[in-house]
């Protein structure tokens, strides 16, 4: 008994496996593009089509999962969000993709798939409709950087110990924009301590960072060592701005 019921379990298990592959879930378009603002709305009309010879009724749900990306599942509605398909049919939606207003600029993307499900068959999802949605940047205008204070700008004495020169300022970004990357170099007249970094804004845009440089010029060196110290920034709409200034090493006082 035991040995006819495990036939008949393996068998049923069988039909079961052949049922749910016999139908998948097949989508027109397979990719969407769109380029929307913050705040705004896109549409796009979706074909979901139940492929296979399976003729049973198929109940529809044209969003069952975002996977594969960062697209918000709330950005997105669908009118019908769910319907009946006879095996072998196709539905249509109307996709809406709605961007919330403050989002940042950037592009969101994530791939879409549905779920169909029968009496006695569950579709395979597909390949899914992959979605990319641009959201631009709104920035307009031009960032200002202000130093502040830069101490020392004289570096004495030349006595080839390391010190470190601070640097102190602000960084005004125009209306509705952000900061993407803020920064420093450091050019050494000798190419021994040049180098780059990033600064963190604090309140208001203000900044503070301290970098190393060496109390050393040559002996011949009459105009002595001169290190270029610039600040730079860049908004998410690529428009930057940069501040220099210079720190010496003099050769002597004498002119001082």
């Amino acid at each position: 008994m035991r040995k006819c019921l495990a036939v008949f379990v393996a068998l049923w298990l069988a039909w079961c496996a052949e049922s749910v592959s016999a139908s998948s879930i097949e989508y027109q378009p397979e990719s969407i593009s769109m380029t929307i603002p913050a705040g705004g709305e896109g549409q796009s009309l979706v074909k979901v089509t139940v492929a296979g010879d399976n003729p049973s009724t198929f109940y529809l749900l044209f969003l069952n999962k975002l996977v594969d990306g960062n697209l918000p599942a709330g950005w997105l509605s669908l009118s019908p969000s769910m319907t009946f398909a006879s095996g072998g049919s196709s539905a249509s939606i109307l996709l809406r993709i709605r961007v919330p207003e403050g989002t940042a600029s950037g592009v969101y993307s994530g791939k879409m798939l549905s779920r169909a499900m029968a009496s006695h068959d569950t579709a395979l999802a597909g390949n899914g409709i992959r979605i990319a949605v641009t959201v631009p940047s709104q920035c307009s205008g031009i960032p200002v950087v202000t130093l502040d204070s830069l101490q020392p700008e004289v570096v004495w004495p030349p006595d080839h110990g390391m010190t470190q020169v601070v640097l102190s300022g602000t960084v005004r970004m125009p209306e509705g924009c952000m900061t993407a990357e803020a920064g420093y170099s450091i050019e050494d007249e000798y190419g021994v301590m040049s180098g780059v970094g990033t600064v963190q804004l604090g309140p208001g845009g203000s900044f503070s960072a301290a970098l190393p440089v060496e109390a050393m010029r040559h002996g011949q060196d009459k105009d002595g060592r001169h290190y270029s110290v610039t600040v730079f920034v860049r908004n998410e709409a690529g428009t930057g701005a940069s501040l220099s200034r210079t720190v010496t090493v003099p050769h002597d006082l004498s002119a001082r």
